[in-house]
């Protein structure tokens, strides 16, 4: 689970845990959207009324392991990035997460980068010890020429070393992160996507209030 203060911009999340369970909280979710507690397996404290989001702040109660809370906040997420696809696999000590779907142009150029938002809230995850974008690391083995991500007519692109961020902001085709951990957490690849979701969720939030 990831900890210390909130995280995000437009939307925010932060967790909390004692003696008594854990949980999460979400501020800055829109209203209107439909929420099962079923989807979050969660308990919904706050935020909702009829089924539906208010507008206000989310608060969730959770059982189970310690990314449970962020288990429930990224359904939240899913619910604000409908359209986006996010799949994550885990093999070896790593972890693999690719979103299909995401808009050009979610991102920032100095703050509020979509590789390092992605990159703080993936790597807040227990057992995070390395956090790659696209190509990564293997990135410094290439010139130029051959990380370059060339493009043709119509913004297509014909490789996607970068991880489908330019300069922080998303490129349009899909964004590839790569998460080593020491241990594996066996729900590794469920918080590694729920971490994505959130972040994107927050991005679209951000782009919507400056772009309309």
């Amino acid at each position: 689970m990831t900890g210390g203060g909130p995280r995000g911009h437009a939307l925010r999340w932060s967790f909390w845990a004692g003696a008594g369970g854990a949980g999460a909280l979400i501020d800055g979710c829109p209203p209107g959207l439909a929420l099962d507690e079923a989807e979050t397996g969660a308990r919904v404290l706050s935020g909702t009324f009829e089924g539906r989001t208010t507008g206000t702040p989310i608060g969730l109660e959770v059982t189970g392991g310690p990314g449970a809370p962020l288990k429930a906040a990224g359904a939240i997420a899913r619910k604000v990035i409908e359209g986006v696809a996010i799949r994550a696999e885990a093999e070896g000590d790593s972890v693999t997460c690719i979103a299909e779907g995401v808009p050009a142009g979610w991102g920032a150029p100095a703050y509020a980068r979509l590789d390092a938002e992605i990159a703080g809230a993936v790597g807040a995850i227990a057992g995070a010890r390395r956090v790659e974008i696209g190509d990564g690391f293997a990135a410094a083995r290439l010139s130029g020429s051959q990380n370059a991500d060339p493009m043709r007519a119509g913004a297509t692109f014909l490789s996607n070393h970068a991880g489908g961020v330019l300069g922080g902001i998303a490129s349009g085709q899909p964004v590839v992160v790569r998460v080593g951990f020491d241990p594996l957490p066996e729900d590794a690849a469920a918080q590694v996507a729920a971490a994505m979701a959130l972040v994107l969720a927050d991005q679209k939030l951000l782009h919507r209030a400056q772009c309309g």
